[in-house]
């Protein structure tokens, strides 16, 4: 938020949402608290780091149990693991997909839309959004 109350934000680098109003980002390991321009960068957490192991438990069970996943289903690796920067926005198709549900276009307090129709919504906003990047070629 800037001196005038006017809250900014980067579109090409990550926040960390509280809101279900937001779809998610990845998990970020740039700063202490993640989502830190300051320190962009990895973790360097390497696939034998106990570390690495546990956090991926973590993170993965968290996210089975905000999107209503069973312990079986598969979830996106981009949903757990930070990028190399750890300040990319970006999100799977499918990650997005599984997070839809919760979307305030999707769940009302009054009704809630299909799995179907979050999809169509879901298509068509990230077919808008890559008509938009293809346009800039």
């Amino acid at each position: 938020m800037d001196t005038n109350g006017t809250v900014r934000g980067s579109a090409p680098l990550a926040q960390g949402f509280r809101s279900d109003r937001y779809f998610h980002p990845r998990p970020s390991a740039a700063g202490a608290n993640g989502y830190d321009a300051t320190s962009s960068g990895g973790s360097n957490l390497g696939p034998t780091s106990q570390k690495l192991r546990h956090q991926l438990h973590e993170r993965t069970t968290a996210y089975r149990t905000k999107n209503g996943l069973m312990e079986t289903d598969l979830v996106p690796a981009d949903a757990v693991t930070a990028s190399g920067s750890g300040l990319d926005p970006h999100i799977s198709p499918r990650n997005a997909e599984l997070q839809a549900p919760a979307s305030p276009r999707c769940a009302t307090s009054k009704q809630r839309k299909s799995p179907r129709s979050c999809a169509l919504m879901l298509n068509q906003a990230t077919s808008a959004f890559l008509a938009k990047v293809a346009s800039t070629f």
